[in-house]
């Protein structure tokens, strides 16, 4: 009897740059046949990405998606949609839900992107978001002037733009501060 065995891609994944770790690339791998998809992108927008999960791992480590996917009605579905995240958010956030959390090369789109991810979904923390959470604060401290700039920071919702203002280490006068929530209201 001949088994059929996964495919996996001969060029790894990377997170920020640098390769993941063989597990990981492996969960993440598009061929790889897991349990469970997650369509994420604003179907308004663009056509939906599918990203393939581990079911039973979103459930243990994310108390949303515990709470979700735990319900009568999805305990046997295979699929939900996370349509206020992009694809590379989302993946960044498996990433660290699978246990990768070298957070020492998130870049500052990334770090933005995963800021407006938590807020969009406060209750995808798990063990590894908090340590996200603070690190991208961190880039947001360093990088202030690249985010105020940014083409990205007028899209940021309210709570995040309270959160970047009321820092108390920014590397910037607070006149660019106000200019920066200015610009960011008349957007």
């Amino acid at each position: 009897m001949a088994t059929a065995v996964a495919s996996t891609s001969l060029n790894p994944q990377t997170s920020q740059g640098r390769p993941l770790p063989d597990y990981i690339d492996y969960w993440l791998s598009p061929d790889t046949p897991l349990d469970f998809n997650v369509p994420v992108g604003n179907p308004d927008l663009c056509t939906q990405e599918r990203i393939r999960a581990v079911k039973w791992m979103l459930i243990v480590l994310s108390k949303m998606l515990r709470a979700m996917l735990l319900q009568r009605k999805m305990m046997y579905q295979s699929e939900i949609s996370v349509p206020g995240l992009d694809h590379a958010t989302y993946q960044n956030i498996l990433v660290y839900m699978y246990g990768h959390d070298d957070t020492s090369s998130l870049q500052l789109e990334a770090a933005v992107s995963l800021l407006c991810a938590a807020e969009l979904r406060r209750s995808f923390v798990c063990k590894k978001v908090p340590k996200l959470w603070e690190t991208a604060t961190e880039i947001v401290h360093c990088q202030i002037e690249g985010l105020f700039f940014h083409a990205q920071f007028p899209t940021v919702s309210p709570k995040v733009l309270l959160h970047i203002v009321q820092q108390d280490r920014l590397n910037v006068g607070e006149i660019d501060v106000w200019r920066a929530a200015f610009n960011w209201a008349t957007h």
